[in-house]
């Protein structure tokens, strides 16, 4: 009877590691989600340097942008503040320029008519060698690409903006008030 009882107590132990029972192991999982809204902008401005990320151009800390006019006094190529850009988009951005001729309207009086004497200019966008170019009074605005397509993550960067007078009109120039204005604009586009 001991043998008996010996042999069911090691069937017993060797059939009990063939029933025991796993351990419970389970997962719980949630998905999160976060939607990235296409970010561009322009400034234009001063300062040289570029600035550091997403607050250099939406934060409390952002480069400050021209507000007042900018003299040309001259028809040499003539510094007038720098193109600072920002963007999240991986299909590029793109500015297209353009700008009105500087003009000063005559008084009447002066002339016996009202008259405006243009002055035609050039802006240049962008370092020597690489320079974009629109000329006032052109049909159409010039295309500056400042981020390709295919980019990844933010890109930011600064070009230098300098104006060309050009000599015939601004020699010629008739005076009223001796203030032209003129404005250059900047329609940019996330691609």
């Amino acid at each position: 009877m001991k043998k008996t009882i010996a042999i069911l107590l090691v069937l017993v132990i060797a059939m009990a590691g063939v029933f025991a029972v796993d351990p419970v192991t389970s997962t719980a999982a949630m998905d999160i989600t976060t939607e990235i809204s296409r970010q561009s902008k322009i400034i234009l401005s001063s300062q040289t340097a570029i600035g550091t990320g997403y607050s250099s151009f939406f934060g409390a800390s952002a480069i400050t942008p021209i507000t007042s006019a900018v003299p040309v006094a001259t028809t040499a190529k003539t510094p007038i503040g720098n193109l600072h850009y920002f963007t999240n988009s991986t299909t590029g951005l793109t500015a297209t320029i353009t700008a009105t001729q500087l003009t000063d309207t005559l008084a009447p009086e002066q002339t016996g008519t009202a008259t405006t004497t243009p002055i035609k200019y050039t802006v240049y966008v962008g370092n020597a060698g690489s320079e974009v170019t629109y000329v006032t009074g052109a049909a159409s605005g010039t295309t500056l690409t400042l981020v390709a397509s295919g980019t990844t993550g933010i890109s930011m960067g600064v070009l230098p903006m300098n104006v060309q007078l050009n000599e015939n009109d601004f020699n010629n120039a008739a005076v009223a008030t001796g203030t032209y204005t003129g404005t250059i604009t900047f329609t940019y586009t996330s691609n």
